[in-house]
């Protein structure tokens, strides 16, 4: 069995998107089969695939190289989102491909009350400091596990609660966050934050979610695959090690998934590392940026700057100024800027 780690040399928006389909084509037609491995962060990453058979998509929460074979496994430290997995899976159905997806039983999973605490968080409405964040509640629901004082449960343990034990579990972080995080709601979320019919299309979604996935035991996840992929999200200027200020919460390189292969016995000739960069960078939210520009146009026929995205949920460029749009339409500014030298 052999092991591909695809990850972001710089700040994301690298192409890791593009090299993880490339590779599984590569694997497939050489006849081997592919397991796609998410391993960090969430479904805010946004990497962009084109395909001559299925034009382009741009993957949330499923492995860059669905269109052409893998299929995906969420990793333990994966945090899953089940409206962002369900509009993506019939997406995916429409354009006539069915993913196949496993999943680990410790995996966390976002709520709509951690999507919204850290929008609220970042309009300032916080007893904490915002943290500088696409707005899609990574940050506050790594937190939420984290705090030892609140309730939490695995995604796949929420969903074998029974109805009301779902309804009550969502109550609990809801008064959560009212109670240790937020000072106060603003006027235009207290609709759905108080919404019960939000609550109810929410667990419709979980369960849809649980019963797209193929449930296997951890340790048989990868009998019958050849190669299996791990596609980082983010890159590795800001992984959780690089910059303790501005880092993403997760660790974006390969060294920890590798040591962890290397526990389970696998050799170094059976691991192989792809760096992907680009001649210029990207980097959302706040932090350091050297060389930063403030207007430059930019010809590159292998990203694209349309409707479609790049790098991060439909982010499109206008009048040289990336912004990018998640839920609910809150917005968070991306920066570019030409290389002066190699990241950390």
């Amino acid at each position: 069995m052999k092991y591909k780690f695809v990850i972001g040399a710089n700040y994301g928006d690298e192409g890791k998107g593009l090299c993880c389909d490339e590779l599984t084509k590569k694997e497939v037609k050489e006849g081997r089969k592919v397991l796609n491995v998410l391993f960090n962060g969430g479904p805010q990453r946004a990497h962009t695939v084109s395909s001559y058979f299925y034009g382009d998509h741009i993957f949330h929460h499923f492995g860059s190289g669905t269109l052409s074979g893998a299929d995906t496994y969420f990793h333990e430290e994966f945090i899953v989102n089940p409206m962002i997995f369900v509009d993506e899976f019939n997406e995916l159905m429409n354009i006539g491909v069915k993913p196949k997806v496993f999943i680990h039983s410790n995996c966390r999973f976002i709520t709509p009350f951690d999507m919204m605490a850290n929008q609220i968080i970042e309009l300032g409405y916080s007893k904490n400091d915002k943290h500088g964040t696409c707005g899609q509640g990574i940050w506050n629901t790594i937190c939420r596990y984290d705090d030892p004082e609140s309730i939490k449960y695995s995604f796949l343990e929420f969903c074998r609660m029974d109805p009301d034990e779902k309804y009550s579990y969502l109550r609990d972080i809801k008064y959560y966050y009212e109670s240790k995080v937020l000072k106060d709601i603003p006027a235009e979320y207290i609709g759905p934050w108080n919404s019960d019919s939000l609550l109810f299309h929410y667990i419709m979604d979980t369960n849809t979610m649980y019963s797209r996935l193929t449930l296997v035991h951890e340790e048989y996840i990868e009998s019958g695959y050849q190669t299996i992929i791990y596609e980082a999200g983010q890159g590795l200027a800001i992984d959780f090690d690089a910059d303790p200020i501005f880092a993403t919460p997760s660790y974006t390189g390969s060294k920890r998934a590798i040591q962890v292969l290397k526990h389970k016995g696998v050799k170094d000739e059976d691991i192989e590392v792809y760096y992907v960069t680009r001649t210029y960078f990207t980097r959302h939210g706040a932090g350091p940026l050297p060389t930063e520009v403030s207007s430059v146009k930019i010809i590159d026929k292998t990203i694209n700057f349309d409707s479609r995205g790049i790098g991060q949920a439909g982010m499109t460029i206008n009048n040289a100024i990336i912004k990018q749009k998640v839920p609910t339409n809150f917005v968070l500014g991306s920066r570019l800027c030409r290389p002066a030298s190699r990241p950390a």
